[in-house]
């Protein structure tokens, strides 16, 4: 299962999103498809992704900026994608998700939080265990 997390700082904030190879294939194809067919995709829609109570992000086309984007506090994300920019991105995820590729990472967006860019995405597989974003019920 996919995991995903808003990480809310006042310098440094991410969306860190943890998965096996699977769940990278799944959310590259999930993307995939988005550049096909842009339109809005929420992410609460995957059968194969999970995040706490409070994360929820919503894909959406970008009309002109592109990133991550937290439009008000009680608000979903939003990623707003050109279907270049999703493609690009589904191509590093699929080397994510080599079976040579035991564990690393992959950033989907900015290297660095700016107002123009957006907050930065990050990737990770076999870096953190298992139980590392589910909240305990």
């Amino acid at each position: 299962m996919l995991r995903y997390s808003y990480l809310p700082s006042d310098f440094n904030p991410i969306v860190l999103m943890l998965g096996d190879a699977e769940d990278l294939r799944r959310l590259g194809a999930a993307l995939r498809f988005f550049a096909a067919e842009p339109g809005e995709k929420s992410f609460d829609e995957f059968d194969f992704a999970q995040s706490d109570a409070g994360t929820r992000i919503v894909i959406r086309p970008a009309m002109k900026q592109v990133g991550m984007r937290r439009p008000a506090e009680d608000s979903p994300l939003e990623w707003l994608l050109s279907p270049d920019q999703a493609r690009e991105f589904a191509d590093q995820l699929d080397g994510l998700a080599a079976p040579d590729c035991r564990s690393g990472s992959e950033m989907l967006g900015p290297d660095a939080v700016n107002v123009r860019e957006g907050i930065p995405v990050k990737v990770s597989r076999g870096e953190f265990h298992d139980r590392f974003l589910v909240t305990e019920r």
